[in-house]
């Protein structure tokens, strides 16, 4: 006597909502981080972009020491 089980994805619709809300609630921050790497500021809420002139400069550091 085997016992047939009855597949039930339903819970998937339970699942879905939580899963978008953390996925939205993570990107945001994301999104702030990456702007903040790519401009500078000196203060007074004034930004200018900078791109990757930072990232390049700390490689090139690096390659040196």
């Amino acid at each position: 006597m085997s016992i047939q089980k009855v597949q039930n994805n339903k819970a998937w619709f339970m699942v879905m909502p939580v899963l978008i809300l953390v996925a939205i609630s993570a990107i945001i921050p994301l999104m702030t981080v990456v702007n903040y790497s790519v401009q500078d500021t000196f203060g007074n809420n004034e930004f200018f972009w900078v791109g990757t002139e930072w990232f390049q400069e700390i490689t090139l550091l690096g390659a040196i020491s």
